[in-house]
């Protein structure tokens, strides 16, 4: 019947040999198919396949005719198929649609196109093919997309002329411009706070441009018109011939960062510039920076300080125990301390300093440094000393007190003015030949007793020559002459001229 309609239409009859050769056109055409073709009936069994990757897309089964998709879909999927095929079936035309199968111990993922078989009432046509790497490769995308949105750094995308072809959140957030006001305009259009000159552009257009990453800090301006300091890294993206297509910017605020960094060099600066001398030390009191204005009151310079403790280095011994215990209870209770000390220098001299110290904190509010802030006030203190015993001194003038009380106040006024100073004040008798312990306030016994009487002139000391005996000022412990006879209780030696 098909003869003899090809021949009522007037097209000759085809011969084996060209039967043959669109037959066997037929099966290179469907050798080179990457589907599996599958016949299904109303009730979801397989009647037909053709065997073209047959054993890559049914999970190694040797022959699924007469097998139904329950047996390779779980229930919600194979739910899921059932309904796909009803619809195409009810005339809906092709669907389709997609389902996992399990085996090789892997989630295999497969894509069927379902359509209606015209002349066979019930049956559906199966086109399959595996989409497991597509899915993957989409789920990649999927959480690399969902990450570049969720990111806290400002990240555009421009192709290669310039003109931004996707941002995220955080851009917009950066810079006050949505992805509408971004998308098809050039970075310069929107930021640039001309605060970055031609050659500066010209050197990063350059470099990426060449295929190199380029990272620096600039600093642009948002839609309202502040500016910001930001650190921002720009990779060029090539596609698989190796030409760029593309160019990812990935932008940093970090002009908090910048403030806090300009704040410190100034504060650093100041701290350098300071006359007052500038100590931090950490928790257990050991240096770990001083100002140059420190180095000068105490003569050691910052390499002879850090890793050593005040007390090592500066201490004088003149100040009791007491004294630093309270010091040290002050600050570890958290609070600031705030006093005088009597301190020693490099070369051994003493000097009096106002001192203020502040414990630092830590985030978990533990004390991690201690900042003191030194003035030396051997000068100020001493002036202020003397004027106000000089003041004393004429007030027990005018109500005539005993010269023994003046010359005792006078002494004393010498020690309060010199740290570390005890004084003594011997007289001449009338004939000019013995010396007599006018005031020695701190002097031990021994000495009052050896000095009191001793005969001086010529030939005997060549103290004798001097009209005036001036204030004779001691160290403490070790007396030198502790060893000499003339400072023995019992003696009463003579001051001999060397």
């Amino acid at each position: 019947m098909s003869r003899s309609s090809d021949q009522d239409a007037g097209t000759p009859p085809r011969t084996d040999d060209e039967l043959t050769g669109m037959l066997t056109g037929l099966r290179a055409l469907l050798s080179a198919v990457q589907e599996l073709i599958l016949v299904v009936d109303a009730d979801g069994r397989y009647q037909r396949y053709l065997p073209t990757r047959y054993a890559e897309l049914t999970a190694g089964v040797k022959d699924v005719t007469g097998m139904s998709i329950d047996d390779f879909l779980l229930p919600d999927d194979c739910a899921r198929v059932r309904r796909v095929m009803g619809e195409t079936l009810a005339g809906a035309g092709p669907q389709r649609v997609e389902y996992p199968i399990q085996f090789d111990s892997t989630q295999h993922w497969y894509d069927a196109e379902i359509s209606a078989i015209s002349g066979l009432p019930g049956h559906t046509l199966w086109m399959v093919r595996e989409i497991t790497a597509q899915r993957r490769d989409q789920r990649r995308m999927r959480l690399q997309s969902a990450a570049l949105e969720a990111a806290a750094s400002g990240i555009t995308i421009i192709d290669t002329e310039g003109s931004i072809v996707w941002v995220n959140p955080a851009f917009s957030r950066l810079t006050g411009y949505s992805a509408a006001e971004a998308i098809g305009r050039n970075p310069r259009e929107l930021i640039n706070s001309g605060r970055q000159d031609r050659g500066f552009y010209q050197a990063l257009w350059s470099t990426i441009s060449s295929g190199r990453v380029w990272q620096g800090e600039l600093v642009n301006r948002r839609k309202d018109g502040t500016l910001y300091t930001e650190v921002k890294t720009i990779t060029p993206v090539p596609n698989h011939t190796g030409t760029i297509t593309h160019y990812i910017g990935v932008s940093q605020d970090v002009s908090a960062q910048v403030y806090a960094r300009q704040r410190l060099q100034l504060l650093s600066a100041a701290l350098e510039a300071a006359s007052d001398g500038v100590l931090i030390t950490d928790a257990e009191g050991l240096i770990v920076w001083a100002n140059p204005g420190y180095t000068r009151i105490t003569g050691y310079a910052l390499d002879e300080l850090v890793g050593k403790t005040p007390g090592e280095l500066v201490e004088s011994g003149l100040l009791p125990g007491e004294f630093f215990e309270q010091f040290w209870a002050t600050l570890r209770s958290g609070r600031a301390w705030q006093g005088e000390m009597i301190n020693r220098r490099k070369d051994g001299s003493l000097y009096t300093e106002a001192q203020t110290v502040t414990p630092v904190f830590d985030a978990p509010g533990q004390i991690s440094h201690y900042v003191a802030i030194a003035r030396d006030i051997s000068e100020e203190k001493r002036r202020r000393v003397l004027q106000s015993d000089q003041q004393q001194l004429f007030e027990r003038l005018a109500r005539g007190e005993p010269l023994s009380a003046l010359l005792d106040q006078m002494a004393r006024s010498f020690q309060d003015a010199i740290p570390g100073m005890l004084c003594s004040i011997l007289l001449l008798d009338e004939q000019r030949r013995h010396l007599h312990v006018g005031a020695a306030p701190g002097l031990p016994a021994a000495f009052n007793q050896a000095i009191d009487g001793v005969e001086i002139g010529l030939g005997v000391a060549s103290l004798a020559l001097s009209r005036r005996w001036k204030a004779t000022s001691l160290t403490r412990t070790p007396w030198p002459w502790s060893r000499t006879s003339s400072c023995r209780p019992d003696s009463r030696s003579q001051i001999r001229t060397a």
